[in-house]
């Protein structure tokens, strides 16, 4: 994991470590980080864009979103999302339709 030098030191292990899903959603939930492994996963060719400027394009390996989603059941049709890290940065993503 990286920070933003700002933030200071965060130290998160993975048994500290959690993904919740929450808000307009019939099945709110939250992984551990060993639950999150445990899910079948996909691999895809992407681009990171950090914040403090630096990019790198790899081979990420995660749980789709829309299988979360799907997962979590929204009461509504998607069409933004926010995600927060552990730090309290946050960012909201469009999604596409």
């Amino acid at each position: 994991m990286t920070t933003n030098p700002g933030d200071g030191l965060l130290l998160l292990t993975p048994k500290d470590w959690k993904l919740r899903l929450e808000g307009r959603v019939r099945r709110p939930f939250e992984l551990s980080y060993a639950e999150l492994l445990s899910l079948p996963s996909t691999q895809a060719v992407a681009t990171l864009d950090c914040t403090v400027g630096w990019y790198s394009t790899q081979i990420w390996q995660g749980i789709p979103l829309e299988e979360l989603l799907a997962f979590a059941e929204p009461q509504v049709v998607v069409g933004y999302v926010r995600l927060q890290a552990a730090s309290g940065y946050s960012k909201g993503f469009l999604l596409p339709h």
